[in-house]
């Protein structure tokens, strides 16, 4: 009878292990929550303190998990920011003021880059 309180102990050590290793894999495959309101981006972007925004003039998914965000700086200069679905929250990833192109290389959905753009 001992033997067998110890295997049960066991077995739910083991999913107790299981559940901690995988769990944390997940977390990082939940889908997006919506992208924030105009205030909270900008707020976002003021907290890297490279720029001051003073229009979001359109936000553009896209996929679920990226955002191009054209705006107008407070000293009146148009550039845009990029946003990424990381680590369950959304990231300013790139900001700039001069408006100057930029290839972005998104992920596809089986986590590869493609080769051509």
């Amino acid at each position: 009878m001992r033997y067998k309180w110890l295997w049960c102990l066991l077995v739910v050590v083991m999913i107790a292990i299981c559940l901690c290793i995988f769990l944390p894999i997940t977390d990082n495959h939940r889908t997006p929550s919506s992208i924030p309101n105009e205030n909270r981006l900008k707020k976002m972007i003021l907290d890297t303190g490279e720029l001051n925004i003073d229009t979001i003039l359109k936000q553009i998914a896209l996929d679920g998990k990226h955002v191009f965000i054209p705006h107008l700086s407070s000293d009146k200069q148009y550039g845009y920011s990029l946003l990424e679905w990381k680590d369950n929250k959304w990231e300013v990833i790139y900001i700039t003021s001069t408006g100057e192109p930029l290839l972005w290389k998104i992920e596809n959905e089986s986590g590869t880059i493609p080769n051509s753009f």
